[in-house]
């Protein structure tokens, strides 16, 4: 595999294509360009891997993607992102992401690259710049509007996926919006790109505060501190995530996972944090005064520590946990914007704390929650959705991706099959 996905790089660059995989079923035919039988609304890893299930299935799809080029929201995260899970539960149906990398660590820019030959693999109709502004039902069939480029054009088909992505918009909590955060030293995690990431880094050497403790704000903590060996960081939360290694000894998460799958919601619960303190210890000594959450219950994915490296930053004080913020001002001692400060009070502390930079690992509002057009009653109530729903019960979420892609592209075509036949029952002649 090694040896494959070196060669595999160097062909594409060299010009070669990959091949397509031909569709098998026999009623697979090109409609018109604006008049598909599927339309797909995002370009991610949902929507080609429901694309990509609906072609084998012979259906004819387009794909409209927002952005201008495939990728989904892999190119608008921090510096150095790698995906927290291996490479090899990261892959979309019926082509393994390891003819890309033989690695353990896949990150985001490779991703995106795997995207790319996934879509030309199953010969995606992706149609990038494409915006959707409007989407109504008219006599069964769907008109999706869009905004590109050269102008609006409107597509009709007879079934619609939304697969969008939860990670459309940035998510600001509401104490910020007072604040003035042009001129703040205050980021959300997805501007950490560049001079910002730099500039992380030097306030680590002073006063460096992280909100929240999932796992971008875990992947940015031991980034920092790699480049900041005397470094440290401040973290706020609310409640303490469950963390679980990726790796323990010859434990591995995914074996992990399959036993969270299979069990109930209680009950993963309690293997999870039992896995914790068998691993970790009484967590309750490290954060004592921070309440825990289960997974299953309410549907998130634990912080996964890659290399155990986290719970020993937080051991040897390099990462400093609080509560949630109870209050936070700007302190400005000139005009000279880079001289502004943030001062913040914790839940049950008495004294202010002063920071040079401060990182918001907050989330993102999905598309459903940030595009109305995509959350009206009609779209709700008819269209079918992949990637959007509560976080799949096995901790692996590309794996649940893929499995939910593969489920919908079978409901849709069975429905497409039963309008084929009941349209030929119409046609004048048929028995």
């Amino acid at each position: 595999l090694e040896d494959m996905s070196v060669q595999w790089k160097a062909a594409l660059k060299m010009g070669f294509s990959l091949p397509e995989i031909p569709s098998q079923a026999e009623h697979s035919s090109r409609r018109s360009p604006s008049s598909p039988a599927v339309i797909v609304v995002g370009g991610g890893p949902s929507g080609l891997a429901a694309a990509a299930a609906l072609v084998q299935k012979g259906e004819d799809v387009v794909v409209l993607e927002r952005q201008k080029s495939i990728q989904g929201g892999w190119c608008q995260h921090f510096d150095g992102l790698t995906i927290t899970t291996r490479a090899s539960t990261c892959g979309l149906p019926d082509f393994p992401v390891k003819l890309f990398t033989c690695n353990d660590e896949l990150k985001g820019t490779e991703y995106v690259d795997y995207l790319v030959a996934y879509a030309a693999r199953f010969a995606l109709d992706v149609r990038c710049n494409m915006e959707v502004v409007q989407i109504k039902e008219h006599g069964g069939r769907w008109m999706v509007s869009v905004r590109h480029p050269d102008g609006q054009a409107t597509l009709t088909c007879d079934e619609l996926v939304v697969a969008t992505g939860k990670n459309a918009i940035p998510r600001m909590p509401r104490c910020y919006d007072r604040l003035d955060l042009q001129t703040a030293p205050i980021i959300h995690s997805s501007q950490l790109q560049g001079h910002r990431f730099q500039q992380a880094v030097s306030a680590a050497a002073g006063q460096l505060l992280v909100v929240g403790f999932g796992n971008s704000a875990a992947d940015i903590c031991s980034l920092i501190l790699r480049q900041a060996p005397s470094g440290s960081v401040h973290v706020s939360m609310r409640r303490l995530p469950p963390i679980v290694r990726r790796q323990w000894g010859p434990f591995r998460l995914e074996w992990f996972a399959k036993l969270f799958s299979l069990a109930c919601d209680k009950n993963g619960d309690r293997l999870t944090h039992w896995l914790m303190y068998m691993i970790e210890g009484d967590m309750q000594k490290l954060f004592p005064d921070l309440d825990t959450w289960g997974a299953r219950k309410e549907r998130h994915i634990p912080t996964v520590d890659r290399d155990g490296s986290l719970l020993r930053h937080v051991r040897e004080e390099r990462i400093v946990p609080h509560q949630d913020i109870e209050k936070i001002e700007l302190c400005k001692h000139s005009e000279d914007p880079s001289e502004t400060k943030v001062e913040v009070k914790f839940a049950g502390e008495s004294d202010v704390h002063t920071f040079d930079f401060v990182i918001l690992c907050t989330g993102y509002e999905s598309s459903l929650e940030a595009q109305s057009c995509l959350s009206t009653a009609e779209v709700l109530g008819r269209a079918h959705f992949v990637g959007l729903g509560p976080e799949p019960k096995d901790l692996l979420p590309l794996v649940g991706i893929g499995r939910e892609a593969r489920t919908v592209a079978t409901q849709i075509s069975d429905l497409l099959h039963l309008k084929r036949r009941r349209d030929r029952c119409r046609q004048p002649g048929s028995a």
